[in-house]
C-alpha cells in the first residue's frame, strides 16, 4: 500500500517535459490520421462531385436534334466610332490616318476593323451610334463601309438624349430588342440612359 502510494506522488509530481510520448501498438501517428483524414476527404470530395454531374446531366433540358440557329433572332450589335471603331484628330498623328474630305479631320481605321465587321455580318445587325455629327459621321462611314455592306442603322448627335449637360445614347431609337442588343462604346456615359431605364424599371431582365 505503501509502495502504490509512494509510487503515485513520484508520478504526480514529475515535471512535465518529463512525461512519456511514447506510444502503445493500439495508438497512430498524428501524421498518420490527418494523411487518413486528408484521403477520406478527397474521397467524399469525388463522390459528391461525381453525383452532382448525375445530377446536373439528369437536369438538362432535351435539345432536338434538328434545332436550327435560324430560330434565335440575330443580334444586334451597336458600335461607336470614335476610340472604337477609329481614331481621330486635328493634325496628323499617325501614318495610317487619312484626311476627310471635308477637311475637318484626319481618320485612321482602327486594325482588323474590316475583318470583324466581316465576321460578325451574318449573324448580327449592325448599327452606329456616335455623339458627332451627321455630316462627320456618314464621310466616317464611307470610309469604313464604302460598300454599304456592313451598317443597317447609322445614328448621330441628332439623335442623342441630353440628361444634365450629358449626351446619352438611348437604345430604345434604334427599334432594336434590347435584350439582344450589345453596345460597345468606350464612353460610360453613353450608357447612362440604359441605366437608369434598368435601374427603374423592375420588370426588366436586362
Amino acid at each position: 500500500m505503501s509502495e502504490n502510494s509512494s509510487e503515485y506522488k513520484r508520478l504526480k509530481n514529475k515535471p512535465d517535459e518529463e512525461v512519456s510520448t511514447s506510444q502503445g501498438p493500439h495508438q497512430t501517428d498524428p501524421s498518420e490520421n490527418k494523411k487518413a483524414l486528408d484521403r477520406f476527404s478527397e474521397a467524399q470530395l469525388r463522390d459528391n462531385f461525381a453525383k452532382k454531374k448525375i445530377l446536373d446531366y439528369g437536369m438538362q433540358p432535351c435539345v432536338k436534334s434538328d434545332s436550327s440557329s435560324a430560330d434565335i433572332p440575330k443580334l444586334t450589335v451597336v458600335f461607336d466610332l470614335d476610340w472604337t471603331l477609329i481614331y481621330s484628330s486635328k493634325e496628323k498623328l499617325l501614318p495610317a490616318q487619312q484626311r476627310l474630305a471635308s477637311g475637318k479631320a484626319y481618320t485612321a481605321i482602327r486594325p482588323y476593323c474590316d475583318t470583324l465587321l466581316k465576321n460578325i455580318r451574318q449573324f448580327c445587325t449592325i448599327m452606329v451610334f456616335s455623339f458627332g455629327s451627321e455630316s462627320y459621321v456618314n464621310e466616317v462611314r464611307s470610309l469604313i463601309d464604302p460598300n454599304g455592306e456592313y451598317f443597317d442603322e447609322v445614328f448621330s448627335r441628332n439623335s442623342c438624349t441630353k440628361v444634365m449637360n450629358l449626351y446619352g445614347k438611348d437604345l430604345t431609337k434604334t427599334g432594336a430588342d434590347l435584350k439582344r442588343t450589345v453596345l460597345i462604346d468606350d464612353r460610360t456615359q453613353s450608357f447612362l440612359f440604359q441605366v437608369a431605364k434598368w435601374c427603374t424599371d423592375y420588370n426588366s431582365t436586362g
